[in-house]
């Protein structure tokens, strides 16, 4: 059973939703046939507006709480760079958008489930106050110009 979620971090498991949205999004564009090129233009806008910024603010402000060293800080970190490798080759087709979707995924999935519950157990309460008032919280604001992801 997961554990309960540190309200300290309930901002940054917020954004990740989103991105499991992204995820879900790629994917069904894929399935629906949708052409890379319209995928791509929202995983950009997506990227450039929400899961850049949430990267920067994980490795910046909450990794170095668990310390950089650890073996999970660094498989994040490893992932980060993958991720962002993907889209600076900024040549999408179906393949590198699922494999985009795929890694995403199981980031995220890895985050949540292993490495904020190893953050919770090891990073007392008060360091963890003390960045989260240095998390951005963006509020979510869907880009409605082309819902590809919508069967029409």
């Amino acid at each position: 059973m997961p554990e309960k979620r540190d309200r300290t971090l309930i901002p940054l498991s917020r954004e990740h939703h989103f991105a499991l949205l992204l995820c879900w999004k790629i994917n069904e564009g894929i399935k629906l046939g949708v052409s890379a090129d319209r995928i791509s233009i929202y995983v950009k806008w997506f990227c450039d507006n929400y899961l850049l910024k949430h990267f920067k603010e994980e490795e910046d402000l909450l990794f170095p709480l668990l310390g950089l060293e650890k073996f999970n800080i660094k498989k994040a970190l490893s992932d980060h760079a993958t991720l962002i490798d993907i889209l600076v080759m900024n040549q999408f087709d179906y393949a590198s958008l699922g494999k985009f979707a795929c890694l995403l995924n199981e980031h995220i999935r890895f985050e949540e489930r292993v490495l904020f519950n190893e953050i919770q157990q090891n990073v007392t309460i008060e360091a963890l106050e003390l960045i989260e008032s240095k998390f951005t919280n963006i509020p979510f604001v869907e880009n409605l110009d082309d819902e590809f992801w919508i069967t029409k």
